[in-house]
């Protein structure tokens, strides 16, 4: 099809005439109307002439551009034949007139595509066009849908950051880009995205490319479903969506949606890791483990170590530059589209992370997220944070839930808010907890202290940005607002003296807009179910990363508004034991969160003296390049109890 058709396509689509997008012709005589079997017969015949006009106008062009060509080609090999310059400039302004037919191509046709994707997610379709509401299949796609893959990459945001750029995406409103201003730029990208890296180029000193895993590297396999069901991991092997049969009562992802990949290791790699597991990791020799990584630059282990050694003495930038090396070479490793599932709604890429080799990379989002918000790249840290929630997002082995709604209001902007507030609303994502096969529980996710807050918070942002667009809209999201925090409140009645207490403001004073004091002392009497480890762990790291984000000024007001109403509550609906009638959280499956260090959660890394383990710069450096010319290292002694000889 040529570029004229798409273009005709597109305008009739474009049409305010319906879908066929055929402009209103007004009919002149009343007399000159006809049978519906004739209309029906002559719309037919005009239909099927113009396929045919189509067809031939494809074949003409073709032809034309064909004897085109020839004309030139015996045109240059005439002897003796003067150049013109008009015949030169004509023939740059078809070539150009061509490359613009090429990209209005793949323009109009990318178009189409996030059109039909659009549709299907944006909650005013089901995937076919007839406007119901989505699909539980559709829903789940909110973990990754609309998250950019270009803000996978730290080194873009920290560029686009320190220049005050930021790419086309990026800058769009959520509105905006539901429109597709920008159809060119997105061909374009998605070309050359599959060619390259995600988390970071590929750079000279960490080699051309990894071993495979038939050249004794690493590779993935992708789990057959059916043939492995025993490998299936609660909470995903529940088949009892309406919660009758086993009584668990909560909506799991769809099997045949499930898609399980797992890092492979080759029988070479997996000797290289029990070599650094049994003679290595446990003298707790830096140097020992740099010589180590210079001898086998591909194996992740080592080198993941070798990253929290950095982080931990403050060299950060070595650190954080391991974790794109170990990223790097887990991707060359990886399923062509396994990366890619932000592109996809009809199947979820999972893993497990209780398996070995699946640990390390589990392990290393999760630091590349954190760096990545210690430098200021929030962006990153919630792109990131998003595509390791995606793998595990029933059990979150991380932790990731605990600071990844920090991460979307943290970065201001309106698509995050509604990002936060569609996972919510989607409950597509569970907080599972299994103390063993006769003690599981579950809850949804604005359970947690930290969700319930910030979901009220974001739902309050909200209401400001629609207030530019319609009154109405925004006084019924106000109202959702005020709900969503009196829901927070009735739950954790405790958490604004925290916030409060860790922004300074003084609980003590009065005046004629805000009573802290006997609002606070009828909180304090407000009796509370129970509180666990687990409670007590998501709040503490609630508070010390999200305080910032409660001090504004209005925020504040609108905290001691709902403050208010939570003690008019109090008095109207309480019960007999001094509990609040809908008080009532699931501690068990929170309790999970209880085994995490509040300091992997924080913008900074436990640190160590520099001098505790002092590394040769030498062996740094050939750790942190590689040199495929150089000379091992150690030389492993199996026979005589795995001793470590020399240079």
């Amino acid at each position: 099809m040529s570029s004229r058709n798409l273009r005709r396509l597109r305008e009739e689509n474009d049409a305010p005439g319906g879908v066929d997008g055929l402009p209103n012709i007004k009919e002149k005589n009343s007399e000159e109307k006809e049978d519906e079997s004739e209309d029906d017969e002559k719309h037919g015949r005009r239909q099927q002439a113009a396929f045919h006009l189509m067809m031939m106008d494809d074949d003409s062009s073709d032809s034309s551009s064909s004897s085109s060509e020839e004309e030139e080609v015996e045109h240059e090999e005439k002897p003796g034949h003067d150049d013109n310059p008009n015949d030169v400039s004509s023939t740059k302004i078809e070539k150009n007139n061509d490359l613009e037919d090429k990209e209005d191509i793949d323009a109009i046709l990318s178009e189409f595509k996030v059109q039909a994707s659009i549709e299907s997610l944006d909650g005013h379709g089901n995937g076919n066009g007839n406007g119901h509401e989505p699909s539980f299949d559709a829903k789940f796609a909110v973990v990754l849908h609309g998250n950019d893959s270009r803000e996978y990459n730290l080194d873009n945001a920290m560029r686009n950051m320190l220049n005050g750029t930021v790419d086309p995406g990026t800058a769009m409103s959520h509105d905006q880009q539901t429109q597709h201003q920008h159809p060119q730029h997105q061909s374009k990208r998605r070309s050359s995205k599959q060619n390259q890296s995600l988390f970071a180029r590929q750079r000279d000193s960490w080699g051309k490319r990894p071993s495979s895993y038939i050249g004794g590297g690493l590779g993935m396999q992708q789990l057959d479903n059916v043939k492995n069901k025993l490998e299936i991991p609660w909470p995903y092997s529940v088949h009892d969506n309406d919660g009758d049969g086993d009584g668990e009562g909560f909506k799991s992802i769809p099997t045949d949606m499930q898609q399980w990949c797992s890092f492979q290791r080759s029988n070479t790699y997996s000797d290289r890791v029990t070599e650094y597991e049994h003679y290595i990791a446990n003298t707790g020799d830096v140097n020992t483990m740099a010589m180590y990584i210079a001898d086998n630059p591909f194996v992740i282990e080592p080198m993941f170590h070798f990253a929290i050694f950095f982080l931990s003495i403050g060299e950060n930038d070595k650190g954080t530059e391991l974790l794109k090396r170990i990223l790097w070479v887990m991707e060359c490793a990886s399923c062509g589209n396994f990366f890619h599932g932000h592109e996809r709604c009809d199947l979820v890429h999972l893993m497990d992370s209780h398996r070995d080799e699946n640990e390390i990379f589990f392990q290393v989002l999760f630091r590349l997220a954190q760096s990545s918000c210690m430098v200021g790249c929030v962006v990153t840290a919630l792109a990131v944070g998003r595509f390791l929630l995606s793998l595990d997002p029933m059990r979150d082995p991380t932790g990731i839930l605990m600071v990844l709604d920090y991460y979307a209001l943290a970065t201001m902007r309106e698509k995050d808010i509604l990002f936060l507030l569609k996972l919510v609303d989607s409950g597509v994502v569970k907080v599972c907890h299994a103390k063993g096969q006769d003690s599981r529980h579950v809850c949804g996710v604005r359970e947690m202290p930290n969700w319930a807050y910030n979901y009220a918070l974001a739902m309050y942002r909200k209401s400001h940005f629609d207030r530019e667009e319609d009154d109405e809209d925004c006084i019924s999201v106000a109202g959702q607002a005020d709900k969503a925090l009196d829901f927070a409140l009735a739950r954790y009645p405790f958490i604004p003296r925290l916030l409060l207490e860790k922004n300074g403001v003084d609980m003590k004073a009065r005046s004629f807009q805000t009573d802290w004091p006997s609002i606070m002392e009828s909180l304090d009497k407000l009796k509370y179910n129970g509180t666990s480890r687990g409670v007590e762990k998501i709040s503490s790291i609630f508070v010390e990363r999200n305080h910032k984000l409660w001090s504004g000024g209005d925020v504040v007001k609108w905290l001691y508004r709902g403050c208010q109403r939570m003690v008019e509550m109090n008095v109207t609906n309480r019960s007999s034991d001094g509990i609040l009638e809908d008080n009532i959280s699931p501690l068990e499956a929170l309790d999970k969160y209880s085994v995490f260090d509040p300091i992997d959660f924080q913008d900074r890394f436990l640190r160590i003296p520099t001098d505790a383990n002092a590394l040769d710069p030498g062996l740094m450096d050939a750790a942190l390049k590689y040199s495929p010319n150089r000379r091992r290292f150690l030389i492993l002694n199996r026979q005589h109890g795995g001793a470590v000889g020399g240079f």
